[in-house]
C-alpha cells in the first residue's frame, strides 16, 4: 500500500479483506466497483475482515466531478471470498462443539425453567397465604386489645 494513500488515511492493512461498502455485500472487484460508483457522498463506509473480525473504516473519495472512474489512489485490498469462506469455516468448525454442548442441555434448560416457574407459583401461593395469616392475627390481637383481653408484656 502507498504511503499517504487514500486507503492508508482510511486504516486499511495489507491482508484486510473488504465484504461491504457501505451496507452492500461486496464478493469481487466488481461489486467493489459497483459500489463506489453508487456512492452518493464523498465518504463510504467499507466493512473488512481483519484477525478474524469485522470492523468499519472510511473512505474519503474526490468529489465526483474531479474523476468519473476509479481513482488509482483507491488501493484497497483484493476482495478474497475464498479466505472469506474459509475463515468462517475455521470459525465454524472452532463453536460446533460449543454449539452441540448447547444443544444437548437445552431440553434440560427448559425443563428446569419449568420447574423454577412452578416453585415461583407455589411460594407466591405461600406468601398469600401468610400475609393473610398475618393481616388475620393483627385483626385478632386489635380486638382482644379493644376488649381488654390481651395487653402487650411489659419489658422487665
Amino acid at each position: 500500500m502507498e504511503k499517504g494513500s487514500r486507503a492508508e488515511k482510511a486504516g486499511f492493512r495489507a491482508g484486510d479483506v473488504i465484504v461491504k461498502v457501505n451496507g452492500e455485500s461486496i464478493s469481487d472487484s466488481g461489486d467493489f466497483t459497483h459500489a463506489m460508483h453508487g456512492r452518493k457522498s464523498s465518504t463510504v463506509n467499507v466493512s473488512i475482515i481483519r484477525e478474524k473480525k469485522e470492523q468499519t473504516l472510511t473512505l474519503a473519495l474526490p468529489e465526483r466531478n474531479q474523476s468519473k472512474v476509479l481513482d488509482e489512489s483507491y488501493e484497497v485490498p483484493e476482495v478474497d471470498a475464498e479466505t472469506l469462506i474459509s475463515e468462517a469455516g475455521s470459525e465454524l468448525a472452532r463453536i460446533a462443539p460449543e454449539m452441540e454442548t448447547v444443544l444437548e442441555i437445552r431440553p434440560d434448560l427448559e425443563r428446569a425453567k419449568r420447574e423454577l416457574r412452578a416453585q415461583q407459583q407455589e411460594l407466591r401461593k405461600a406468601m398469600r397465604e401468610l400475609q393473610r395469616k398475618l393481616l388475620d392475627e393483627e385483626a385478632q390481637i386489635q380486638k382482644n386489645t379493644k376488649r381488654g383481653l390481651w395487653r402487650p408484656q411489659a419489658d422487665i
